[in-house]
């Protein structure tokens, strides 16, 4: 599978390995093993990670970029080593930071959108990184965090909403369904009591009270579908689903 710009070429092979060959010179750049056959492989948006999946049970995504896999981590990552952790462990090597100071509030603000859908909270942890960023790191973050917090958090509170009405908790997921439409109308245009009442029927819940309709039927208009669970992470965070192995360049 060529990548978009055609310089690379994504392999996948009975033997359980994936590789990833320069398409000009034909040099294989990359090397990935699974336990078993591998049964496909494809390029994330990007193209700067790999989604794998195998006759051994797992799915696997790889980072391949090593720009984004340093970003991974640094957001994951609480602060950097001290001067004395740093000489514990790299000895005689001089000291610098490891990761940009803004970088663990980037990581802190999305899983933050993820655990506990508080916009406010959110949109508070990327700002106070814009600030961070400016401040000590001499960088100028192109982000709104306003318009990240919404982004990072609209699509979890619409899964809530799913699965308070699948649960036959009509006011809740109501509520959810409205505050989803209030950040982002394009994410959520419809009636949310017209999403309750046909998810509650689907599901057998007896929804018509808890959302002050009557007995008589609902509108003739066909609802708009319910909106999907979103991914656990908003974007492709390089966590897998069996396992996380890091991809270095290797040769067989």
């Amino acid at each position: 599978m060529w990548s978009e710009d055609e310089q690379r070429i994504l392999t996948w092979s009975f033997d359980g390995t994936v590789e990833v060959w320069d398409g000009a010179s034909g040099q294989r750049l990359i090397t990935l093993h699974h336990e078993g056959v591998v049964l496909g492989a494809v390029w994330s948006e990007d193209e700067q990670r790999i989604l794998t999946w195998s006759g051994d049970g797992t799915a696997r995504l790889w980072i391949i970029d090593v720009t984004s896999l340093l970003q991974e981590t640094c957001e994951l990552m609480p602060r950097n080593f001290t001067e004395t952790e740093w000489h514990t462990y790299l000895g005689s090597v001089p000291y610098q930071r490891t990761c940009p100071a803004h970088a663990h509030l980037l990581g802190a603000a999305k899983r933050s959108a993820v655990e506990t859908g508080d916009l406010a909270r959110v949109e508070a942890l990327f700002a106070q990184a814009v600030a961070v960023a400016r401040q000590e790191d001499n960088v100028t973050l192109t982000l709104d965090p306003h318009a990240e917090a919404i982004r990072y958090t609209a699509p979890v509170l619409a899964a809530r909403a799913n699965a308070a009405a699948l649960a036959c908790n009509a006011a809740e997921a109501i509520a959810l369904y409205r505050q989803v439409r209030e950040l982002d109308p394009q994410l959520f245009p419809g009636d949310p009591q017209v999403i309750v009442l046909v998810l509650g029927e689907q599901n057998g819940c007896p929804l018509a009270a808890a959302t002050g309709t009557t007995t008589t039927e609902p509108a003739s208009e066909q609802p708009p579908s319910p909106l999907p669970s979103p991914t656990v992470t908003p974007r492709i965070t390089g966590t897998p689903v069996a396992s996380a192995p890091v991809a270095t360049p290797g040769n067989r």
